[in-house]
C-alpha cells in the first residue's frame, strides 16, 4: 500500500492512504511524541481529508474515542466560511499512541470553554476568555475617554473554569454595574481585573519599533470574529493607519484561544513601506522587583511579577517558534523582545498569562516550566495517521 505524509500549517503532520474506496468511517492513529502528558489536547484534522476517505452522510462528522464516545468538537471555517478543520480534544500521556474514529456524529451538546465578544458598555473594550484566564483589549472610546492609548493585553485572572465576562462587566467597572454594585476589581471569590497595563504592551501586545523606540497605534478600530466556540475563538482586529519614523503603518491582528490553554496565538500583520521594520512584543514591568527570565535560543521571555498582597502574583510570557530575536530590551515600565521583520512583514507568536491563586503556578519556576513545555508542544504536535 502507497502512504503519502502531509503537514499542515498548524505542524500537524498525519499519513494518508492512497487507492482506498470511501467508506463510512475512518481510524486515526495518534501519537504525543513528547515525554510528558498533554491533558485535553486539541488536535486538528483537514475536511478535505475526510471529503476524500469517507461517503458523504447527512448531518455532520465526528471524532469517537475506542469506546465509541463522542469526543468535544468543533467544525473551523477558512475566510470565506467553508468547512476547513476537524478540531476534537483527547487527553494522551507521554508517549501514548491512541486510536480514534470518524465517522457520523451523533449530536451531543458541548458546553463551551470559550467567548469573547465587543464591550460597548464599557467603552468599546474587546474581551475574551477561556476556562482559565480572560483579556481585553480597549477601544478608541477608551482612548478619548480615559485617556488611555495602547495596544496591549490586559489580562482578567481567574480561579473558575466558568466563563465570567458578561457576569463581571455587569459588576461595572467602579461598582455601578447593575449587578449588586460589585467591582470586576475586586476577588470575589471567581478572580478580578488586577492586572495593570498602562500605556505598555501589557501581556504580550506588539507593536512597531524604531530608534530604539516603541511606537504603537490607536487603540483599535474594528474586529471581527471568525470562530465562537465551543473549544477555540479566533478574531482579528484592525488598526488605523498611524505614523512611526520614515512613513505610515497599517496592521491586522488575528487572536486565537483555545480552551485550557494558558497562552493566546497572535498573527500580526504589517503594511508599510518603511524598511527596515521591526517589532517589539512586550511585558509590562512593576515598580517592585519581580523575576525575569529570558532565553533567545528557545524564543521565550517570562515574567513573575511581584506580590500584590491583595491579589498574589501574576505570571506573564511570551513565545516565538520560528522568528530571529534581535534583542531583549529593558525600559522602565516594560520588558522587550525586539524581532526584525522582513519584507513580508508578519509574525506569529505566543502571549499569555498565569495566576498565583489559579491553583495551577504556585510560584515563578513552575509559570517557567508551563511556558517552556508549552512551547515545546507548540514545536512537536500530536502526529496522526490514517489506518484501517
Amino acid at each position: 500500500m502507497k502512504y503519502i505524509f502531509f503537514t499542515f500549517l498548524t505542524g500537524l503532520s498525519f499519513v494518508c492512504c492512497i487507492g482506498q474506496q470511501k467508506r463510512d468511517e475512518c481510524w486515526l492513529q495518534l501519537n504525543n511524541p513528547l515525554a510528558y502528558d498533554r491533558p485535553d489536547a486539541l488536535i486538528e484534522f483537514s475536511v478535505g481529508q475526510i471529503v476524500s476517505l469517507l461517503r458523504p452522510v447527512p448531518g455532520e462528522w465526528g471524532v469517537y474515542d475506542e469506546k465509541n464516545l463522542l469526543l468535544p468538537g468543533q467544525l473551523l471555517r477558512d475566510d470565506k466560511g467553508a468547512p476547513q478543520t476537524l478540531l476534537f480534544q483527547l487527553s494522551l500521556k507521554a508517549n501514548e499512541t491512541k486510536r480514534v474514529c470518524i465517522k457520523k456524529e451523533t449530536r451531543l451538546f458541548i458546553p463551551p470553554k470559550v467567548y469573547g465578544r465587543y464591550v460597548p458598555e464599557r467603552l468599546g473594550d474587546f474581551a475574551w476568555e477561556n476556562n482559565r484566564i480572560a483579556f481585553r483589549v480597549y477601544g478608541e472610546e477608551c482612548e478619548i475617554s480615559c485617556p488611555l492609548r495602547t495596544c496591549g493585553f490586559d489580562v482578567w485572572a481567574k480561579r473558575t473554569e466558568d466563563l465570567v465576562i458578561n457576569k463581571w462587566y455587569a459588576y461595572g467597572n467602579d461598582g455601578s454595574g447593575s449587578e449588586n454594585k460589585k467591582s470586576y476589581h475586586i476577588d470575589y471569590g471567581e478572580g478580578c481585573d488586577y492586572y495593570d497595563v498602562g500605556n505598555t504592551l501589557g501581556a504580550g501586545g506588539i507593536a512597531p519599533f524604531f530608534r530604539d523606540s516603541v511606537f504603537q497605534p490607536h487603540n483599535y478600530k474594528n474586529y471581527r470574529i471568525l470562530e465562537s466556540g465551543p473549544l477555540r475563538f479566533v478574531f482579528e482586529l484592525f488598526y488605523e493607519p498611524w505614523e512611526v519614523p520614515g512613513g505610515r503603518v497599517e496592521e491586522r491582528m488575528r487572536i486565537t484561544l483555545d480552551a485550557n490553554s494558558q497562552f493566546n496565538k497572535v498573527e500580526a500583520y504589517y503594511q508599510t513601506e518603511v524598511h527596515p521594520f521591526s517589532a517589539a512584543i512586550g511585558l509590562a514591568k512593576r515598580a517592585d522587583p519581580g523575576i525575569y527570565y529570558a532565553d533567545t535560543a528557545k524564543g521565550i521571555m517570562t515574567y513573575w511579577e511581584p506580590d500584590n498582597k491583595l491579589n498574589g502574583r501574576m505570571g506573564v510570557g511570551v513565545f516565538v517558534p520560528k522568528h530571529k530575536v534581535d534583542q531583549l530590551k529593558e525600559e522602565k515600565n516594560q520588558y522587550l523582545m525586539i524581532l526584525p521583520l522582513s519584507r513580508v512583514q508578519s509574525v506569529v507568536y505566543y502571549a499569555g498569562a498565569g495566576w498565583s491563586k489559579g491553583g495551577r503556578f504556585a510560584d515563578q519556576s513552575g509559570w517557567v516550566k508551563y511556558v517552556e513545555r508549552f512551547a515545546e508542544m507548540a514545536m512537536h504536535p500530536v502526529t496522526v495517521s490514517i489506518i484501517r
